[in-house]
């Protein structure tokens, strides 16, 4: 009941936080710090001048407080967002403030608020088992607050700076550059717009809050695979042509279609790139390939850390368009040839929004799917002897087997090498640099 209580009362502190740091600006965080300390130590007016200076800063911050009661300008805001975003790139949007009134405006700011629930009692304690096993400090083991912080940080989602709005004629309009940073894959919650407009001494600011609540699905980040030799050999030849190590290198030209990470740079298209005014890249046919599958592990992780590292590598094969059947746990997306470029697309946001299951599915390949490929990529957040069952089973049926566990250490693997099962295990620490490592041993 306490720890209850206490999660209570960690949640009100943050809210009493945000309040003042959306209130005050930093001189005006001064003024009432030193306003606070000089009234409590000012009490006794015998003593002690401490009074004199609690004058002082109740004399500033008295007009401040009066000045925010004053009529706010009547503006009016609209928020123009992109459809997508990825991890760990700043995504730019715009807001257009269209002024309302006959009078000019100037001085403004503009705050964006995104929607952060608290975590639950259960969620709080779930994270306090798994820290037990990790070094943390006495005071975060005891209290957990620093802990609770970061599960709020986690469930915001990312970080909007302020802006400043320029100076808005009478009933005219400007768009305001704003810049968001997401910090982890999913959806975040847009919820409110705050217009701030500082008092006369810049000490507090008036706040004018406009409803504009907008959802934001932000893709998993993603690296280069260039040169990872994917796993299964490749059907024979057709029309004498020899075949392509890598979709796209040999056939016809089929389509350009938009830039997506870890696409080779000699594929890009510079006289559509010139034309349109942003990034393509050339789609060949694929000449006797053979089909290539995904599996995504959704059980448990060893943490949070090795199942977020997981999805990005999962996405980074994904992206290639190399592949024509991913498998996310029990959910199987297939791509019939001549498809087009809107499966990457369809599975990067069915990866955006996949979550770890803790009642055991998700952890092996559906029996259905196991003869469809005949070169599988597998990626695991854990390693365990149940995985490594699943890996003899796919090698079972004759195609070729890439494994990727997120380990930080070195796996037990020997009894697979002689199966036809490759296994590279990648640290979380630096999905990049074991990519890149990946790739130098396959030349």
């Amino acid at each position: 009941m306490f720890r209850r209580w206490l999660l209570a009362r960690f949640y009100s502190l943050y809210r009493l936080d945000r309040w003042l740091r959306l209130r005050l600006s930093p001189a005006g965080v001064l003024v009432a710090g030193l306003f606070s300390i000089a009234l409590i130590f000012g009490l006794d007016t015998r003593r002690t001048l401490a009074y004199q200076l609690a004058s002082l800063g109740l004399a500033l911050l008295l007009p401040a407080i009066i000045s925010t009661f004053f009529p706010r300008p009547r503006l009016s805001l609209l928020r123009k967002l992109p459809r997508h975003a990825t991890v760990g790139i700043p995504l730019g949007y715009t807001v257009r403030v269209k002024n309302e009134s006959g009078r000019q405006q100037n001085g403004l700011g503009l705050i964006e608020a995104l929607y952060t629930k608290p975590p639950s009692y259960h969620h709080f304690q779930t994270q306090r088992l798994k820290d037990r096993k990790q070094r943390v400090n006495p005071f975060d083991r005891l209290v957990g607050f620093p802990r609770w912080s970061v599960l709020m940080r986690r469930a915001r989602g990312g970080t909007v700076k302020e802006a400043e709005v320029p100076e808005i004629p009478p009933q005219g309009a400007v768009e305001v550059k704003m810049r968001l940073l997401p910090e982890r894959r999913g959806l975040i919650r847009l919820r409110e717009l705050h217009l701030v407009r500082p008092d006369p001494l810049g000490l507090i600011r008036a706040i004018s809050t406009h409803e504009r609540p907008a959802n934001l699905l932000v893709l998993p980040r993603c690296y280069s695979v260039e040169g990872v030799e994917l796993p299964g050999a490749r059907s024979r030849p057709q029309n004498g042509l020899l075949p392509a190590p890598l979709r796209g290198e040999s056939g016809e030209f089929m389509m350009v279609r938009d830039y997506r990470p870890g696409d080779p740079l000699r594929r890009i298209h510079w006289r559509s790139w010139a034309r349109t005014g942003r990034p393509v890249v050339k789609e060949f046919e694929d000449l006797g390939g053979c089909r290539h599958a995904l599996f995504l592990d959704v059980g448990d992780s060893a943490s949070v850390e090795h199942f977020e590292a997981a999805v990005s590598v999962a996405a980074s094969f994904v992206v290639t368009g190399l592949l024509e059947l991913v498998c996310i746990g029990t959910t199987v997306y297939r791509m019939p040839r001549g498809a087009g470029g809107g499966f990457p697309a369809l599975v990067m946001e069915a990866l955006a929004c996949v979550e770890p299951q803790r009642d055991g599915k998700g952890r092996r390949v559906p029996e259905a799917c196991l003869a469809e490929a005949g070169g599988w990529i597998c990626v695991f957040p854990a390693w365990d002897e149940q995985r490594q069952q699943q890996l003899k089973q796919i090698a079972a049926t004759g195609a070729g087997v890439l494994a990727l566990p997120i380990a930080d250490t070195a796996v037990p693997a020997s009894e697979l090498s002689g199966l036809g099962i490759r296994v590279a295990p990648l640290s979380a620490t630096d999905i990049g640099r074991a990519l890149r490592e990946l790739a130098r041993a396959a030349l």
